[in-house]
């Protein structure tokens, strides 16, 4: 009790973080340090915080610092345990003190109300970490009941705030486009679509009518704004037969084999990404024949041999092939769109009207 009100009579941040980026939580769950986690808690701290520290290679490169002395930071202020180039962005108290295999710590965190459900920026949550049966047969109940709890509420919120509205707030017009989309989406998220198929769209229109804000608006939905939710290529850039090694990666021998594709890299970090392959009539015949395997068995084989599951992926071609077509058809797309929303407006409210007399 001296200890927390003493943190708070000198205003003490128990949230603040160290400058590498992890807070005195991550510190304390990492070291087994049970006293100390309950004090930090009970003072305030956030038990769902992730850590900000990346690893040793990219941390020095956003901080300025020379990598040694971030190594150095790192094992002598956080812990000398861990590997140096893992990456640990995104982990929460939990997913320290389950990699250290701290079951007193576990124990406190899930008293306190640390979501076992939380993914690092991996996808990875705490129970992957687990290496002992004891320990994950204690994070096993925590984690369905919380993995419920969010299925529920993410219901709830699909309910009261459909995707059709917000998506009509970030883009005017094509009423038909998006209530396709959101229809497709909304079946995938109820479990009313093929589990072995990705979900494929086709975005044809003239430049500026919003393609790529509709794929960028579905990305932010589904992955909230997380940065790896979101692939763009250019399809440009892949107008020559060769280019095919840039997409998912140059065999063994050759230049770049190293560096992988960058389609390939992208899915490893995200399996379930929105995927735009922006004016894909562009590309070379063989790319499209990838794409063609892609979309058909949702997998993808780099230059290394590895194969990539991505059918919970969502991948979305945008071209401006048709487009004149398209724009002589205008008013009668429009009147038809105008027509579906009416049509859907009297449902609900006939729905409505049957509630109210009963």
């Amino acid at each position: 009790m001296t200890r927390r009100s003493g943190l708070h009579s000198e205003g003490f941040d128990v949230n603040q973080r160290h400058p590498l980026g992890w807070t005195a939580l991550h510190v304390a769950a990492i070291n087994g340090k049970v006293e100390v986690l309950k004090t930090l808690i009970e003072a305030g701290a956030n038990v769902d915080l992730g850590d900000d520290y990346i690893n040793v290679y990219r941390t020095s490169i956003e901080k300025g610092l020379h990598s040694i002395d971030v190594l150095v930071k790192r094992e002598d202020e956080f812990s000398d345990r861990l590997n140096n180039r893992a990456t640990f962005q995104g982990f929460t108290a939990l997913h320290y003190a389950v990699l250290a295999d701290h079951i007193e710590v576990v124990k406190v965190l899930l008293e306190k109300g640390a979501d076992p459900s939380l993914e690092n920026e991996a996808g990875h949550r705490p129970i992957e970490y687990a290496r002992s049966e004891e320990m994950k047969q204690l994070l096993s109940s925590p984690t369905a009941k919380y993995g419920e709890m969010l299925r529920q509420r993410k219901a709830e919120e699909r309910r009261r705030f459909p995707l059709e509205q917000r998506l009509k707030q970030h883009i005017v017009g094509q009423e038909g486009a998006i209530a396709t989309v959101a229809s497709a989406i909304r079946r995938k998220e109820n479990g009313w679509s093929d589990d072995e198929h990705p979900l494929v769209f086709l975005f044809l229109g003239s430049s500026g009518i919003g393609k790529t804000e509709l794929a960028k608006q579905l990305a932010a939905y589904i992955h909230k704004g997380k940065p790896s939710g979101f692939i763009r290529l250019d399809m440009s850039e892949y107008q020559e037969k060769h280019e095919v090694a840039k997409l998912i990666g140059a065999p063994p021998g050759y230049v770049g084999y190293d560096n992988g594709g960058h389609l390939t890299k992208e899915l490893k970090k995200c399996s379930n990404a929105v995927v735009l392959f922006d004016e894909v009539d562009k590309a070379h015949p063989d790319v499209l024949t990838v794409l063609l395997q892609l979309f058909d068995e949702g997998r993808l084989t780099d230059g290394k041999g590895k194969t990539i599951q991505c059918k919970d992926a969502i991948f979305v071609m945008t071209s401006n092939l048709a487009s004149d077509e398209i724009a002589e058809h205008a008013l009668q797309l429009r009147k038809e769109a105008e027509e579906i929303t009416a049509q859907r407006l009297e449902g609900k409210l006939g729905m409505r009207n049957k509630l109210t007399t009963r």
